[in-house]
């Protein structure tokens, strides 16, 4: 197991890639804590990881608020001793985002920004002091293909903002050896939820029709990304965002 011993938080994991990112981390050997608005999610992820054998906890937080992730990581690292690893995942991301910025009401773009991008800061800033004391880790940042792709949208500037969050942190972070690192993916699906399953079938055949891989990407794609990202196979990576989106983003 390539991460057996560490400790894990990972945000926006009571569901979807969060829940496939904590369980991929479990499996390494990491004691994972679900951190998520939904407190009966995490609870539940927590109690499946906890059945196949590995530690895991849960706790409810707004990533969002910072004097919130602040207390909470104080707890969890009086409880953990502090983090190797934190998966900042959680991020709104919905039809009322995907359209024009200047379209979007004002309070709704402050709420994008504060959760897909500040909350990214809060708990990276928080988990930091402990991470340092431990003696370094690795902090990834869910950042999406709708940063690279035209005509980008309220969700693609908020993370086009992330991954520039991601290169200040990894300078500003590495004097205390963490590595910050993203993934930007493409649209993914697993077995109980189709990629684009609200676009029309004709649409989205041509949208994959503009990758260079002919296959839908699956959760098993990123999650083999992160592992790797989190382990010491890439520990002289940083600053970088990998794009999983099977070639649909080809930049030079």
């Amino acid at each position: 197991m390539k991460l057996e011993g560490r400790c894990a938080l990972v945000t926006g994991a009571a569901t979807g890639i969060g829940e496939a990112y904590a369980h991929a981390l479990a499996r390494e050997g990491t004691t994972v804590v679900i951190a998520d608005v939904d407190a009966d999610g995490a609870q539940r992820v927590a109690s499946d990881i906890s059945e196949e054998g590995a530690r895991a906890a849960w706790v409810e937080v707004d990533v969002a608020d910072e004097v919130a992730v602040e207390a909470v990581v104080a707890d969890l690292d009086a409880t953990w001793g502090g983090f190797d690893v934190l998966v900042n995942n959680a991020g709104l991301y919905m039809d009322e985002y995907s359209g024009p910025c200047a379209a979007l009401e004002r309070s709704k773009w402050r709420r994008l920004i504060d959760v897909n991008l500040t909350g990214a800061l809060n708990c990276a800033s928080a988990v930091r002091p402990g991470m340092a004391q431990r003696g370094g880790g690795v902090i990834i940042n869910q950042s999406s293909v709708g940063a690279y792709t035209a005509g980008t949208t309220a969700y693609g500037v908020s993370k086009r903002a992330l991954n520039a969050l991601t290169v200040c942190l990894a300078e500003e972070f590495a004097p205390d050896r963490i590595r910050v690192n993203g993934i930007a993916p493409s649209s993914m699906e697993s077995d109980s939820r189709p990629a684009l399953r609200w676009w029309p079938e004709e649409r989205r055949r041509e949208f994959f029709a503009q990758q260079l891989v002919d296959r839908v990407g699956h959760f098993d794609d990123l999650c083999n990304a992160l592992v790797f990202l989190c382990s010491d196979d890439a520990s002289f990576i940083t600053a970088e965002t990998l794009r999983v989106d099977g070639g649909l983003t080809r930049i030079l």
